[in-house]
């Protein structure tokens, strides 16, 4: 292990993982390595969306939370510039061998960091 990738474990938020049954590879990745930086990003990744251009904040703090979701899933669908950001706040901190891994399953992960950003953007509101 690198400096950097020792740097970068020590940097995530530890918590307990309790991973039931068989899982693929994937679904590992997310809970072992996705989730722990997303929780680390969760300010940044607040800021990076509050912050885009015509992004509307009201939109996206009614009482229905499937509009919620829809709404923030295709503002960023529509906005790749932000969709890029956001998804290379979380590969920026991935070890040399999570970048392996995510190089193999990138566009399965690509559509699972979307999909956790908006689930932890809405319930942080």
């Amino acid at each position: 292990m690198t400096d950097r990738d020792e740097t970068l474990n020590n940097l995530r938020p530890k918590f307990a993982l309790n991973i039931n049954g068989k899982k693929n590879d994937i679904e590992l990745f997310m809970h072992t390595v996705l989730r722990p930086i997303l929780k680390y990003q969760n300010e940044f990744i607040q800021i990076i969306i509050t912050e885009a251009k015509h992004f509307e904040v009201e939109k996206t703090i009614t009482d229905n939370e499937s509009r919620n979701q829809a709404y923030l899933n295709d503002f960023i669908k529509k906005n790749a510039n932000l969709r890029n950001l956001l998804i290379g706040s979380i590969i920026g901190l991935f070890t040399s061998e999570e970048l392996k891994t995510y190089f193999n399953y990138s566009t399965q992960l690509n559509k699972r960091i979307i999909e956790m950003i908006v689930t932890r953007y809405l319930s942080s509101k």
